[in-house]
């Protein structure tokens, strides 16, 4: 099979890491292509992976000339599935099939979040002609319905992460040296980071052990947390190495993964702590739900913007070792029976199978 993944913003971010997974699982039997508008690390990454690309810029949605100059593209590789990552490129892989009807279009619903009026009917007239669209959290497919998606063409598969090796020797955590959280986040607006360093400096006040957060990731308001840890007093407390390649070291040497956003759809960090064990704190937002509830039972979920529950949560893991040994257990369980990048790959090449309008 021919497949094509459309992103926009060829980052380092959550979704373009989900469409490397993909790509790097499929390439040894399938032909992968890979397109998009504005460079960056998933370029580096495709690259490394020798997947053929192109550069194609994408004014709007609605960019007749994009999606005419995609369906040439499409034609001269005979694609099979053109696999899009947010609206904007739907739309345009939509429009691309008046010029080259070949090729299916698979859409993945990455954003969380409600839409107004015109979004809603631009869903209902173009998604229409999606083969089939991902949601990648359950509460996902309820939103992307009320978004104007046609519920009968949308299906949740989970985000995965590759399987790591798990140590079951639960000593070997948060008992030698302080206790460490990690967040692996975008230092923006939209991720409660705020809300964390707030949770932090409760947790500061009430806690004798000792602990460190690290919150790796870049945006633009690097500075602006920094600064406000330090006038919280936990700039001791909390390090803010930048954007890190090494996630792997960090989950691999981290206690507890922490997630404070007001909005989640399924993050990928998340899945990758849990591939190593490692249980989670979280906001109960979105696709948080799927992973931290009841029947998981790796973590605790918290009330987004509710600093004193957060700070309980984060000593609980500290304090209480029978309750994190538990979590931690049930972090590999989780990983395992829900969220294995094999499992995810399977799913997604199952329904490019019932897509694709060519002949296997």
């Amino acid at each position: 099979m021919n497949i094509l993944y459309l992103i926009n913003h060829a980052g380092n971010g959550g979704s373009e890491k989900y469409v490397l997974n993909l790509a790097s699982a499929l390439k040894n039997e399938h032909k992968i292509y890979f397109v998009y508008n504005e460079p960056g690390m998933l370029c580096v990454s495709m690259s490394g992976i020798a997947v053929k690309s192109l550069r194609l810029k994408m004014r709007s949605a609605f960019d007749v000339f994009a999606a005419y100059r995609l369906a040439c593209f499409a034609k001269k590789h005979k694609i099979d599935i053109i696999h899009a990552q947010y609206p904007r490129e739907n739309i345009i892989a939509i429009i691309s099939r008046l010029f080259y009807n070949i090729s299916s279009v698979v859409y993945t619903a990455h954003l969380n979040i409600g839409v107004g009026k015109a979004w809603k009917t631009v869903n209902r007239v173009f998604t229409r002609f999606d083969s089939s669209v991902i949601s990648v959290c359950s509460p996902g497919k309820e939103l992307a319905t009320e978004n104007g998606y046609p519920p009968d063409k949308i299906n949740v598969i989970f985000n995965g992460a590759p399987k790591r090796p798990y140590d079951s020797d639960t000593s070997k955590k948060n008992t030698c040296g302080p206790f460490r959280f990690s967040c692996l986040s975008r230092l923006s607006q939209d991720k409660g980071l705020h809300f964390l360093l707030e949770s932090v400096k409760l947790l500061k006040d009430s806690c004798d052990a000792s602990f460190t957060v690290e919150i790796a990731g870049d945006g633009p308001l690097g500075a602006e947390l920094r600064s406000y840890a330090e006038k919280l007093g936990i700039d001791s407390f909390v390090k803010f190495p930048g954007y890190r390649t090494d996630t792997d070291v960090l989950l691999s040497e981290s206690d507890v993964c922490l997630c404070s956003s007001p909005m989640e759809a399924l993050s990928l960090a998340l899945v990758e702590a849990l591939s190593f064990s490692v249980p989670l704190v979280v906001t109960a937002v979105g696709g948080n739900n799927d992973i931290v509830n009841g029947n998981t039972r790796c973590g605790i979920a918290v009330e987004y913007n509710n600093c004193k529950q957060m700070a309980q949560a984060m000593q609980k893991m500290i304090t209480d070792k029978q309750f994190y040994d538990e979590c931690r257990k049930n972090a590999q369980i989780t990983f395992t029976e829900l969220f294995d990048l094999e499992t995810t790959v399977e799913k997604t090449y199952e329904l490019y199978k019932k897509s694709a309008r060519a002949p296997l």
